[in-house]
């Protein structure tokens, strides 16, 4: 969530932010991070408290429920987003070689799913990296930033490497520039496109 609400801090400074964090929602997903009843029920009931708050906006922060946000917008009378979801499209926009570094493959569908709609056919390189997600959740910081963009560097040659998981997009100030300025992270598109979606 940080990388998410700083971006909004830093961008949107004049909208007002109204953080609701269910440290459950991970716990519930089925082995292999597939979405199972009790994590529909159980994020069912975090989109029922955003949407009685009053907000203009509903915004996803975690990638292992975009695939359910079809079924979480009959639910509430305002837009939800999905983290992800601008993050491939911008991705399959910028290049056709593309690298992908996530912690679960849902990503990768999401990114192969956004290829076929553009109609386009893409040399995707695409990894599922939990370790430096496992470093983050010790408290590791500088341990994730370290492993993460070891894993960059490898992918250095394809057009446009897209990390996954908005919690990665810490790692972006210890690239280099010409590197960076080939990474995609969801935070700061999730903004713009919420931006858009909100006419402001």
């Amino acid at each position: 969530m940080p990388p998410v609400s700083d971006a909004f801090a830093r961008e949107l400074p004049e909208v007002p932010l109204l953080h609701l964090l269910d440290e459950g929602l991970l716990a519930v997903l089925e082995p292999g991070g597939a979405i199972g009843p009790r994590a529909v029920d159980r994020m069912t009931r975090v989109i029922g408290l955003a949407r009685d708050s009053g907000a203009a906006l509903i915004q996803l922060t975690c990638s292992a429920y975009s695939p359910l946000v079809p079924t979480l917008r009959l639910l509430a009378p305002v837009p939800v987003l999905a983290v992800d979801d601008v993050l491939v499209e911008t991705a399959v926009r910028r290049g056709r070689r593309i690298g992908l570094i996530s912690t679960q493959s849902l990503t990768e569908r999401a990114l192969r799913a956004a290829a076929d709609r553009a109609g386009v056919e893409l040399d995707l390189a695409a990894i599922v990296f939990r370790t430096a997600f496992e470093a983050l959740a010790r408290g590791d910081f500088d341990g994730h930033d370290r492993l993460l963009a070891e894993q960059i560097r490898a992918m250095g040659d394809r057009d446009v490497i897209v990390l996954g998981q908005a919690s990665m997009a810490r790692v972006m100030p210890t690239l280099s520039p010409e590197l960076a300025a080939r990474v995609l992270t969801s935070p700061g598109l999730a903004v713009a496109e919420a931006q858009r979606v909100l006419g402001i």
